[in-house]
């Protein structure tokens, strides 16, 4: 199967959720995780991509898009069994799939899921910041889920699923 290509473009401009700027605290607070990142990463001869900026979407539009991870709970018939606990989520410029351990991947059917209701679980004055966490609650009508993560990865997962900002 032939995969497209298209130009990067800066996560933040491609959804059309509020991404707001941190404050000043928060701003200080990422710069000493990231140089702690960096200094980890470096000590193991690893690749620090912590200071990379912006995430932006990679060209070939199945590549996975590099966000902070997003977690998926509840139940559903495509869902594993409840008691593999939350579910690690994947995103692509195409859509969203979990790889429960020992099973196979499974697409993320997220134009079934409409979205509820947020949470921010952020005490900043400016909750929808990229890294804020919060707590989405979606539902296809019959199964109840709850997806966890920081703010940018929520809105990239709402831009390919058509949600409305919580």
């Amino acid at each position: 199967m032939h995969n497209a290509l298209v130009a990067a473009k800066r996560v933040s401009d491609v959804v059309t959720w509020q991404i707001q700027p941190p404050t000043m605290v928060v701003r200080s607070m990422n710069l000493v995780v990231d140089l702690i990142n960096v200094a980890l990463s470096a000590a193991n001869h690893m690749p620090a991509d912590a200071l990379q900026g912006s995430p932006r979407t990679p060209q070939d539009l199945d590549e996975q898009v590099a966000l902070e991870p997003v977690f998926i709970a509840g139940t559903a018939l495509w869902m594993p069994a409840a008691w593999t606990g939350e579910q690690l989520v994947t995103m692509t410029q195409r859509g969203a799939t979990i790889d429960p351990t020992g099973m196979a991947t499974r697409a993320i059917p997220l134009q079934e899921l409409r979205l509820v209701h947020g949470t921010t679980r952020s005490r900043s004055r400016r909750p929808k910041h990229a890294r804020a966490a919060w707590a989405l609650a979606v539902s296809d009508g019959k199964h109840d889920l709850s997806v966890t993560g920081p703010w940018l990865s929520l809105a990239w997962m709402g831009h390919l699923a058509g949600w409305p900002e919580p």
